[in-house]
């Protein structure tokens, strides 16, 4: 098939995406009854049409473009597949939505205007934490509030 560079990306991520919560979602969609609608074509391992248009409305992008039944059949029950998997995710079946990790920061302090306890006095009023670093030199490493 002849994809565009600037799709071929987008695509790969939304077909790993798929592959990678094939379980969650093929158990979200039984869960639901939503399989009952779906013809047995659809369901063939072989076919993964329903699974990539699955993952795009629950954990993609969460919008559904196109025309075909699978899409069709998609949006009519995306609602009634949105809530058994906020279900899914309250009883801890499937992985929450994770915050990413909080990384230091590094700020420089001009010492002409400020002094350093001043900028370090500054940061934490506001809920950063000071790290061990060079504190008392010209670097402070402070952390996320």
């Amino acid at each position: 098939v002849n994809v565009p560079p600037a799709v071929k990306s987008q695509l790969q991520a939304i077909v790993l995406g798929a592959q990678n919560n094939e379980s969650l979602l093929l158990t979200v969609a039984e869960d639901c009854g939503f399989m009952y609608n779906v013809h047995p074509d659809l369901v063939d391992p072989d076919n993964k049409h329903l699974l990539v248009v699955l993952y795009e409305a629950l954990l993609g992008s969460r919008r559904v473009r196109g025309t075909s039944q699978v899409v069709e059949l998609v949006k009519k029950h995306k609602a009634l597949l949105q809530q058994q998997l906020a279900s899914h995710r309250k009883v801890g079946k499937a992985v929450a939505h994770q915050e990413k990790i909080k990384l230091p920061r590094y700020v420089r302090v001009n010492t002409l205007k400020v002094s350093m306890e001043q900028a370090v006095k500054h940061f934490e009023l506001r809920g950063w934490k000071l790290r061990e670093g060079k504190a008392g030199g010209i670097e402070a490493n402070l952390l996320n509030p």
